[in-house]
């Protein structure tokens, strides 16, 4: 399970992987707090059917290219900013309307998304731009960061990610591993309305419930 902690703003992220089960998931819950109280607990959860997850392999696959990845503390004198490690994510997202904008990506970057990995050969490249959209504006932007880990976990709204609903923008949740000021990797568990992002509807998700958006991001 992945932990990121934000002790400025009291804020959590959990992402965790459920594979031995007949049901397999990859959940993405984040808690807010105040004054020590549990404010607010938003959890993404990601199933068959979903982005990534089209097949009975789709958890398996994300448990596997994570235990791969090294998401462990950052030495103290290496450690970023709050305000390096938040431009990283930022940038990944200003970048989605306007492909001039130059993003952090370090000379090592792999993206993750259900068991589709983008360095499916270990090459240790830059493979973070392969299947990159470029005709997206993504506001309501949420920040977790972690300072320990270096690490940013964005909750955001994204217009048209279902394909088969673009008029309803759709919660969407990524992290963020920076390295020096440079992004290392990206985890997104993407759940939609319908099969693959609307794009296969010969798959059925399994139980989602209805989207509700919390418009006061």
């Amino acid at each position: 399970m992945l932990s990121v902690s934000d002790t400025t703003l009291r804020a959590t992220f959990s992402e965790l992987i459920v594979a031995t089960t007949s049901q397999q998931y990859v959940i993405g819950t984040t808690m807010l707090f105040t004054n020590s109280m549990v404010t607010t607990i938003e959890s993404i959860v990601a199933v068959k059917g979903d982005w990534g997850f089209d097949d009975s392999g789709g958890v398996d696959g994300y448990l596997h290219w994570t235990s791969l990845e090294s998401w462990d503390r950052i030495l103290k004198d290496n450690h970023d900013s709050r305000k390096v490690i938040q431009a990283a994510g930022d940038l990944y997202f200003d970048s989605f309307a306007n492909e001039n904008v130059g993003v952090p990506f370090g000379m090592s970057c792999a993206r993750l998304e259900g068991r589709k990995y983008t360095d499916p050969n270990v090459t240790g490249g830059n493979t973070c731009l392969l299947g990159y959209p470029f005709d997206a504006d993504v506001t309501n932007r949420r920040y977790i960061i972690d300072e320990e880990l270096d690490t940013l976990n964005m909750y955001l709204v994204f217009p048209g990610l279902d394909r088969s609903r673009p008029e309803i923008p759709l919660p969407d949740n990524l992290t963020f591993r920076v390295e020096e000021g440079l992004i290392r990797y990206i985890h997104t568990p993407l759940a939609y309305v319908n099969a693959g992002c609307g794009l296969n509807l010969s798959i059925t998700t399994q139980g989602h419930p209805p989207f509700q958006i919390n418009k006061d991001l």
